[in-house]
């Protein structure tokens, strides 16, 4: 007869697989189910089969340990060889998640990539190599398990990448949500406990249970943070002007809350006689125009500039008006020096300008009316100049 749970600790091993193949499962059809994957989805995906086959492994083990005259001592060298060297697998996998969702894989150099794999190919190496495995744990003729000298650094192979983690969240969690950080420096927490419990309470083995519980809770975390990308990503669409690149009034709409309350230089910038280049050139010449203007404006000024109308632009200035001034008058050299081919006439740009510290959205775009007042002064004065400063009173 093949006894397959034998004791009380021995059945929180099963249970606890079983709960978690389910778990697993579910989890990976789940992110099957996604049609475009992240390297974070890979990444998570990969973890949670590996996890299951190591949970499979151990309910393996638990089935030889209770009966050691059925199996072999090679067929047990084999199961625990395969089960370190997943479970090695699986919390290096969890280090280059974490590095993912942070974005700090794409900043680490090759050496720095080599350093970070160190303990895990140290260990690895360990576990391949055939007389040095003995250093982990061997196996009696009569089909007992032992551990060797170097075990010590097989159950502490986890808390070193734990601790790198844990650093690598901390130091990083401005580039997430207050509750992704959290969640992430949890991750790191529990995956360490499960590690402490598996070697001093191996009668509670629950590991396995809260593996699961992270990764469906690291696939629902992913999924929030997909969706607020996709939304972040539409929002920029929708807010961005597709010929120029600057953005529009919905863009502008979208920044006035940051706006406000500040001292700031407004100006409205028109294209001088951009009929005449439509006409001498073409509606392709004229986009040419529009395209090479605001990349110089988005070069001067940054996010700081909108295509509000066919050839109207509109820069919202936060700082002095010597610095305000001097951007102006850089824009207008190198507008001046755009050139198109079949089109003769030099790009200029009249300006109108007002200045003054809106406490309201209608006082900001009162701002914006006062300076296109000031830049229709300046063309009825001629063009390709500059208008009164105007003045926002409160």
């Amino acid at each position: 007869m093949v006894h397959i749970l034998y004791d009380i600790g021995e059945y929180n091993v099963g249970y606890d697989i079983s709960a978690f193949l389910m778990l697993a499962v579910i989890l990976i059809f789940r992110l099957l189910q996604i049609k475009k994957k992240s390297h974070s989805m890979h990444l998570l995906i990969a973890t949670t089969i590996l996890q299951a086959i190591t949970s499979l492994l151990e309910a393996f083990s638990c089935v030889m340990r209770n009966n050691p005259l059925l199996f072999s001592p090679e067929t047990g060298n084999l199961v625990n060889f395969s089960g370190y060297l997943l479970n090695t697998t699986v919390i290096y996998l969890v280090v280059l998640y974490i590095l993912s969702l942070t974005g700090v894989n794409k900043t680490l150099s090759v050496w720095q990539k080599v350093v970070c794999a160190l303990p895990y190919l140290f260990l690895t190496t360990i576990f391949i190599l055939p007389w040095t495995r003995h250093w982990i744990f061997y196996m009696t003729p009569d089909g007992q398990f032992h551990h060797g000298s170097l075990v010590w650094f097989a159950d502490n192979y986890l808390y070193i990448y734990m601790a790198f983690s844990f650093l690598v969240v901390l130091f990083h969690r401005k580039n997430f949500s207050l509750l992704s950080w959290i969640f992430l420096l949890l991750m790191c927490f529990i995956y360490g406990t499960c590690n402490l419990l598996d070697i001093y309470y191996p009668y509670l083995k629950i590991s396995n249970l809260l593996w699961a519980l992270i990764l469906i809770i690291a696939s629902l975390q992913l999924d929030h943070d997909s969706a607020v990308k996709t939304i972040r990503q539409w929002q920029l669409t929708s807010w961005t002007d597709n010929l120029s690149g600057l953005k529009n009034r919905d863009g502008l709409a979208a920044d006035t809350a940051q706006l406000i309350h500040h001292p700031l230089f407004v100006a409205m910038l028109d294209i001088d006689f951009f009929k005449e280049f439509n006409d001498e050139a073409g509606l392709a010449a004229g986009d040419l125009v529009i395209k090479q203007a605001a990349s110089h404006m988005k070069h001067v000024f940054g996010n700081s500039a909108y295509r509000i109308g066919s050839d109207e632009f509109l820069v919202i200035f936060k700082g002095n008006l010597t610095i305000f001034n001097a951007k102006l008058t850089q824009l207008e050299q190198l507008t001046q020096s755009i050139s198109i081919e079949n089109i003769t006439r030099k790009v200029n740009f009249s300006i109108g300008q007002c200045y003054g510290t809106p406490r309201t959205t209608e006082a900001l775009y009162k701002m914006i009316r006062l300076a296109d007042i000031s830049l229709y002064d300046a063309k009825q004065s001629g063009r390709g100049r500059m208008g009164k400063l105007m003045v926002l009173k409160t």
